[in-house]
């Protein structure tokens, strides 16, 4: 398993794989996945982001595409990198590539002295809460709602895996 920065070579392989994350979150319409050629040219940014900040990177088993991620370093402070969106796709689900690109990633914040990793997750996301508890990410930041619960409305915890020497 090997990641790299993603290309715009690669844009018609993303587009299919994010048209797949399309209809795999479609449980949840109020909760949009930024475009791979968005991802490529304006980054998926917070507000006041940096575009430098931001890299989409794929994730490649032997010579396929696997699946993308996106990452924001510093955000939301120097201490952090948040990861903005992670999807494998259906043909390679369950072998493990999740896990790994997760622990590869928390090798380079060790390294790099992140102090913590964040991600946000869809309430509506059973699997993604399991997967990402798995991970390590088990520190509760926050639960966001939009309205009551709802077919039609959003909320998502933020969840943080700590960086330790352990890690």
């Amino acid at each position: 398993m090997e990641k790299q920065a993603s290309n715009f070579s690669e844009l018609e392989k993303l587009n299919n794989i994010y048209n797949e994350a399309c209809k795999y979150f479609s449980f949840d319409r109020n909760h949009i996945i930024t475009r791979p050629i968005d991802c490529l040219t304006i980054g998926d940014l917070p507000p006041n982001g940096i575009r430098d900040n931001f890299e989409s990177l794929s994730i490649y088993e032997d010579s396929n595409l696997v699946g993308f991620m996106t990452i924001y370093k510093w955000y939301p402070d120097k201490q952090n990198m948040y990861i903005c969106f992670l999807y494998i796709n259906n043909e390679n689900r369950y072998k493990g590539f999740g896990k790994e690109i997760i622990y590869m990633i928390t090798l380079y914040c060790k390294n790099a002295e992140f102090a913590s990793i964040r991600v946000a997750v869809s309430l509506k996301n059973w699997n993604g809460i399991k997967f990402w508890n798995g991970c390590g990410f088990n520190n509760l930041i926050v639960v966001s709602t939009n309205g009551e619960f709802s077919d039609k409305n959003y909320g998502c915890i933020e969840l943080e895996k700590r960086i330790s020497a352990t890690n």
